[in-house]
């Protein structure tokens, strides 16, 4: 699938890894009256929105930080990702001890994903570089490929 209308004269793709693109604004459009200030001097101050989207080709998968798709195009579906009862039972523990979502939202097919807009930097990274793997604090995760293993490590020390 194709969307012909995502770039134009006033956002752009400004990294690409995978199936992954950042969509970031050079100017944010959207705003109302109440807060047209903050954001023209944001945008001057290189402040701008972005959005993570994901080329869904029909053999990958993408696990979402819940609550974060926006839209999609083409033929995708969301799961919940939850393998039975005790892969749920598990989730739910691990969220009511981080205070993290039990469930991320697995999408699967082809498509086009694209995620809710943010003012947040979006890294993308090859976690096969890091070797065993990266750690990443509380809140912070927004997306991945569906074959990465995810689990919870606490912190040892403050």
């Amino acid at each position: 699938m194709r969307v012909n209308n995502l770039e134009n004269t006033n956002r752009h793709f400004t990294k690409r890894m995978g199936n992954f693109s950042v969509l970031e604004y050079d100017k944010d459009l959207s705003v109302n009256f109440l807060n047209a200030e903050s954001e023209y001097f944001s945008s001057k101050m290189g402040v701008h929105r972005r959005q993570l989207v994901i080329d869904m080709n029909g053999s990958n998968t993408a696990v979402v930080q819940a609550g974060a798709m926006q839209w999609m195009a083409g033929n995708v579906a969301a799961t919940s990702g939850v393998k039975g009862v005790g892969d749920f039972l598990g989730k739910a523990l691990r969220g009511a001890v981080t205070k993290e979502s039990a469930v991320k939202p697995e999408y699967k097919g082809s498509g086009i994903l694209v995620l809710e807009p943010t003012y947040k930097h979006i890294l993308l990274v090859d976690v096969e570089q890091w070797g065993s793997g990266i750690t990443i604090e509380d809140g912070m995760f927004y997306a991945c490929d569906g074959t990465v293993r995810q689990s919870l490590v606490s912190r040892r020390s403050l």
